[in-house]
């Protein structure tokens, strides 16, 4: 999409991507009309049900957004751009290595305790 139509525009991002991807995408809208946010998505299917949702919001604060999410949930604030993706991939990483470790727990847990393994 070219940069002229999105003048005066409020670009939310809601997924995970490279921090350095959406740094540089901030940097591209500075001095623009354009505002761009990074709002990351922490939440299950059952949160969004509930609206418990958590947004890793980052970027220029902007009430019409920030109100918006909080409707649909609550979010956290940080004050650089590209931090909220940052922080959310380190996130996903702890619940990675979690998930491995449980997988290692019931493993052995078979290995010793169920000789049919």
């Amino acid at each position: 999409m070219s940069p002229s139509k999105l003048k005066g525009k409020i670009l939310v991002n809601f997924t995970t991507i490279s921090y350095k991807v959406s740094d540089q995408l901030a940097k591209k809208f500075e001095g623009t009309s354009t505002i761009w946010i990074d709002a990351p998505i922490m939440g299950s299917v059952e949160a969004a049900k509930k609206n418990k949702l958590t947004f890793l919001y980052s970027g220029k604060r902007n009430k019409i957004v920030i109100n918006y999410l909080n409707s649909i949930g609550s979010m956290i604030f940080y004050n650089q751009n590209s931090a909220s993706q940052f922080l959310k991939l380190c996130h996903n990483s702890v619940c990675s290595m979690m998930m491995i470790a449980m997988g290692e727990i019931f493993l052995f847990n078979c290995l010793i305790f169920d000789k049919s393994v």
